[in-house]
């Protein structure tokens, strides 16, 4: 499967279905002469199956241990995610370092380690354990999560063809997500809805966690369209198989935002921030205080979550400052050492937006440029790739881009719709001013 080529008039489905179609006709039977099975006595025919039954038992007494440690390790990254406790990622460390020393779980302790090591943001540690996965065992999870790690280090092409791998081993839910992802940042936005939705439907409702989040992200993709009774209908199915969930919380929040119900999306981000407090949630959070004229707790919120963001977020943190137009110096500064750990289009896209901040132009043409590369069709990337251009006296550039973020207006931050906003009414009155001079 092609998972960022656009999909026919068939859809992402037909091309689902032959990646399922091909994985039947390698579990058929072969069509040439099978061997002969060898002949055996009518007493080991009755003593095989015990002998191996017992081996079987001794071999899951053996490792019973060993999986409820895995599944422990497991849920304390998942309990991390969910909480933003960086606590449960040291302890799901030990576990996964005592895994790797037995030899029967090294693998299982080793792919354990590379996804802690990815959420920590330790991307090159990272990179060597699931490029050692993938070649001593290639697994369709190990191939999964090197894809991951070279994403967030900006390398498309890699991540692309170990996407492909996972999905040839094993096409499921978590291949379609990152096949939707993929095409989402190459602009495909419909290619993208159709995969996710796939995605929901390959999972289980017996682990709702997983298919909360496609449906979370799906309900994003739609909402970026426009269908926003579809996007609503995406995040409460989310929330009806995992009440409370973040992800689906913050996207149904941003729906009710982009349409300019603040009073709405406050309940449901001030759920979100308890259960996983992350900068970029507090931010969307303290705008929306902002909006519903709670300005005394939009100004507690929004100075705690900054001192936090410097050590858990610093991209965000990065963003929000050359937003709304603080310390230029500092964003500047958080955004290139973000870029030292992580080269992705979206902290490109923060080095070039502090930079514009920090009045140096060029950096930001450089660096826009690369965050531009991928063909991503984002709100904020079109604002500041836009901003970025008539900076540098590039009108029709800039016209095109902030054109498109008009277009997508509803998915900006309610401090990044003030700054489109402004450049619009700034757009508005150099015209009437030139008007005004040729008369």
């Amino acid at each position: 499967m092609n998972i960022f080529s656009q999909p026919t008039t068939y859809g992402v489905l037909a091309t689902l279905t032959s990646a399922g179609a091909a994985m039947l006709i390698l579990n058929r039977p072969n069509e040439a002469s099978p061997t002969p099975a060898p002949r055996i006595s009518a007493s080991s025919a009755r003593t095989a199956p015990l002998i191996e039954t017992q081996a079987a038992e001794e071999v899951r007494a053996k490792l019973a241990p060993r999986m409820s440690l895995e599944n422990k390790g497991w849920q304390h990254v998942a309990d991390a995610r969910s909480t933003g406790d960086g606590s449960h990622y040291r302890e799901a460390l030990g576990i996964a370092a005592e895994l790797e020393g037995a030899e029967e779980t090294k693998f299982a302790g080793m792919l354990l380690r590379g996804h802690v090591l990815h959420q920590m943001h330790r991307f090159a540690d990272a990179r060597v354990l699931a490029e050692s996965l993938v070649s001593e065992r290639g697994m369709h999870t190990d191939h999964g999560l090197l894809g991951d790690i070279l994403l967030d280090m900006g390398d498309v092409t890699g991540a692309i063809a170990a996407y492909e791998k996972q999905m040839a081993l094993r096409p499921g839910l978590e291949a379609y997500a990152r096949a939707a992802q993929v095409r989402w940042l190459k602009g495909q936005t419909g290619g993208a809805i159709e995969a996710m939705a796939m995605a929901a439907s390959a999972g289980s409702a017996r682990n709702p966690e997983p298919v909360a989040w496609t449906l979370s992200l799906l309900a994003l993709y739609q909402c970026q369209t426009g269908a926003d009774a579809d996007a609503l209908a995406s995040a409460d199915a989310a929330l009806r198989l995992s009440p409370g969930h973040p992800r689906a919380l913050v996207a149904k929040a941003r729906i009710e935002m982009g349409r300019g119900r603040f009073a709405e999306a406050l309940p449901l981000l001030n759920q979100a921030a308890a259960r996983l407090p992350e900068p970029a949630t507090l931010w969307l959070l303290t705008d929306c205080l902002k909006a519903t004229g709670d300005q005394t707790r939009a100004a507690r919120m929004e100075s705690g979550w900054m001192k936090r963001a410097a050590k858990e977020d610093p991209r965000t943190l990065a963003l929000y400052l050359a937003t709304v137009g603080e310390d230029a110096a500092r964003a500047l500064q958080l955004a290139q050492a973000e870029l030292k750990v992580r080269q992705d289009v979206f902290t490109h896209d923060a080095v070039a937006w502090a930079a514009l901040a920090a009045g140096k132009p060029a950096l930001a043409r450089d660096h826009i440029a690369l965050a531009l590369a991928e063909g991503t069709v984002d709100a904020r990337l079109c604002l500041h790739a836009g901003l970025i251009a008539r900076a540098s006296g590039d009108g029709p550039v800039a016209e095109r881009y902030l054109d498109q973020a008009k277009e997508l207006r509803h998915m900006l931050f309610p401090a990044e719709r003030h700054r489109l906003d402004r450049a619009i009414s700034e757009a508005g009155q150099l015209t009437a001013n030139l008007t005004e001079n040729q008369r």
